[in-house]
């Protein structure tokens, strides 16, 4: 029997808007880079884990402009990784400059409110478990759906990133029931399918646009009414 379900938040509560992802294929397209959303879904957890990675050892923003200028350039070639082009420092900035021109916000997905009524209505325990670089209560606050969340582990908290094991283990502390009572729903396959299943936890991969038609061996859903079958 569930007892308990958590979520990761990023694309699967909550996603940016306007879509990053979207965003950088318009911005690249000026500078005559083809890109697409697809290829940047995988490739933006892995600029974000750097970003993580570098705050840690050192805020960004304390450092030389020089430092900054650097960092920032090898965090849109992580992004652009899988373009397949090779952009130089310059061209770089340039794009980042172009995207730090747009106001990001928070919005929940159409589904997500829904769900976790659901849950709540059946004494179902929600948590959250998600990797992200600065405190969120006032954005899940905002959002309306701190209310709903039992717990929740970042990697903000925890110092440590999905799929690190640490990471779901101080949930399945939190939660305070068997790793096999919960079941795990995010939209990376190897941050959070694969994170769960190597502590016992059941993953739901959420694959919204359809991008993931490869995944055979866990649950994919498109909607996470979905879920719902797996209680």
């Amino acid at each position: 029997m569930i007892k308990t379900v958590c979520f990761d938040f990023f694309n699967t509560l909550a996603r940016y808007e306007p879509s990053r992802e979207d965003t950088y294929v318009s911005i690249c397209s000026e500078f005559g880079i083809t890109a697409d959303a697809q290829t940047l879904s995988k490739s933006l957890p892995v600029a974000d884990k750097f970003w993580r990675d570098e705050n840690r050892r050192s805020d960004i923003d304390n450092r030389t402009k020089d430092d900054q200028m650097a960092f920032w350039a090898q965090y849109i070639t992580l992004i652009l990784k899988g373009t397949g082009t090779a952009i130089d420092i310059r061209t770089a900035l340039a794009i980042m400059g172009r995207m730090r021109q747009f106001n990001w916000e928070f919005k929940l997905f159409d589904d997500s409110l829904e769900i976790l009524n659901i849950l709540n209505d059946r004494k179902v325990q929600i948590g959250l478990i998600s990797n992200v670089g600065k405190e969120m209560e006032d954005t899940y606050r905002k959002l309306g759906i701190q209310s709903y969340l039992t717990f929740t582990v970042t990697s903000f908290e925890v110092g440590c990133d999905k799929p690190d094991p640490k990471i779901f283990r101080i949930a399945i502390e939190k939660s305070k029931v068997k790793p096999e009572e919960m079941l795990y729903i995010g939209d990376q396959y190897e941050q959070d399918i694969l994170g769960a299943r190597n502590v016992n936890i059941q993953g739901i991969l959420i694959d919204r646009r359809g991008w993931n038609s490869n995944v055979t061996d866990c649950p994919v859903v498109q909607r996470l009414i979905s879920i719902i079958d797996y209680l």
